[in-house]
């Protein structure tokens, strides 16, 4: 019987998959990669090209379209423990 990954497997499996698409995503033209990252509602394909370049020129681009994260215990949904 399969058991569910440890959090540490989960957490290295999730970066993998990261770093599989972000590979793939550069070897596509600034363009090309807009494109297939461009969803409706979100940001324009012109300012994707935008924050493209500048994350592969060495930029610092900071969405201002996404929010913070929440702090670990802030977690909607979830129920707090006891301390």
């Amino acid at each position: 019987m399969d058991r569910p990954p440890a959090r540490a497997e989960a957490l290295a499996g999730f970066a993998r998959c990261i770093a599989e698409g972000i590979r793939i995503s550069d070897s596509l033209s600034v363009e090309e990669a807009a494109r297939r990252a461009h969803c409706a509602g979100g940001p324009s394909i012109a300012e994707l090209e935008e924050r493209i370049r500048s994350r592969r020129t060495g930029g610092c681009h900071r969405s201002t379209t996404v929010p913070p994260m929440s702090p670990p215990g802030d977690i909607p949904g979830r129920r707090r423990q006891a301390a």
